[in-house]
């Protein structure tokens, strides 16, 4: 009996993580602008220096992790940690990875990558990646509601 209330409540807890929330219709709003926004940016080399310190000012405010890696080509924060089992912490950490690339024809090409401890959380780092790009592209910062960190 206790077995089976036990793998009941795990079970549950498994579903609760896996569950997507509920957004307002504002927040959906804010979403429908980010949905289909691309990983991958292109900033003339004019807008360069905002756009990145757009991205920097970003992984130190919503970042889980401290910065790591600072220069004019990559931006890392620490990966989030898993204890000593190879099993992941109880709080959700999220880390990025902002890297730079000098392109032809004057632009810069700017790949964002957000990491998780948690296997459920794929959308959330595709969405908060997806988040990063648009304000390093346009410089308008969503909801902050619909970042996770």
């Amino acid at each position: 009996m206790l077995k089976r209330v036990l793998l009941t409540t795990i079970s549950l807890m498994f579903l609760s993580c896996a569950t997507t929330k509920t957004l307002t219709p504002y927040q959906q709003s804010q979403y429908e602008k980010i949905k289909y926004q691309s990983t991958t940016v292109s900033v003339p080399n004019d807008k360069f220096q905002e756009a990145w310190g757009r991205a920097q000012s970003f992984l130190a405010r919503y970042s889980s992790m401290k910065m790591q890696t600072v220069t004019d080509y990559v931006l890392d924060t620490y990966n989030p940690l898993k204890n000593s089992r190879g099993t992941t912490n109880m709080f959700v950490a999220y880390g990025y990875s902002v890297s730079r690339m000098p392109s032809v024809g004057g632009t810069n090409l700017i790949s964002i990558k957000c990491v998780s401890n948690n296997m459920f959380a794929d959308e959330y780092t595709k969405r908060n990646a997806q988040i990063l790009a648009h304000y390093i592209e346009t410089g308008e910062l969503i909801d902050d509601s619909l970042i996770e960190y």
